[in-house]
């Protein structure tokens, strides 16, 4: 869900003029986003996607077998699940009634920033294939700074598996991209 949104707000910024209080975006960094295609669920699975955080017990197994590849401190479950359950009813049926519908193809397409999309063989919910199909439909101006990166072993939830290894590798992209920056500018 983030990713659509990421991919339109990016798109829609690279198409203002920057100013001082606004200036350009830099880079694009995506962890497991969902393609800017649409999905098109079977009506089975729409449904179950409707009924996933219907009550704690529910939610703590979706976020516990599903969005996560590895065990995740019974804490951070806890809460993760507590938080699923507090959200608006309206905005969780939104996701599978709409969300997963919107095509942000021709906003990815005009997307030049630096691009960075994380994926894992692991995450059940948006798998490498698809991120691949995220990534081969950004921009082809900018197909030579953009980078898929598939991280083993870490699921959908990654910047809670391994939010170091994000880090460093967060921070290697956008160094290689302000090294560059300042070449040009140089």
């Amino acid at each position: 869900m983030g990713g659509k949104v990421a991919v339109h707000l990016s798109s829609t910024i690279e198409s203002l003029s920057p100013t001082k209080s606004f200036p350009r975006l830099q880079v694009l960094i995506l962890l497991a986003p969902a393609p800017p295609t649409p999905l098109i669920l079977p009506e089975e699975m729409a449904k179950q996607q409707l009924t996933a955080y219907d009550g704690i017990e529910a939610a703590t197994f979706v976020i516990a077998h599903v969005l996560s590849s590895s065990p995740l401190p019974e804490n951070v479950v806890s809460s993760l699940a507590t938080n699923a359950l507090a959200v608006n009813q309206y905005a969780i049926a939104a996701w599978p009634k709409y969300g997963m519908q919107e095509n942000t193809l021709e906003e990815a397409r005009n997307i030049i920033l630096p691009t960075l999309v994380f994926a894992d063989g692991y995450d059940k919910v948006e798998t490498v294939e698809r991120l691949m199909e995220t990534f081969s439909n950004l921009s082809r101006v900018a197909e030579e700074r953009n980078s898929l990166m598939v991280l083993d072993g870490i699921g959908h939830l990654m910047m809670l598996e391994a939010p170091d290894k994000l880090n460093r590798e967060i921070q290697r992209f956008v160094d290689g991209v302000m090294h560059v920056v300042s070449q040009i500018k140089d």
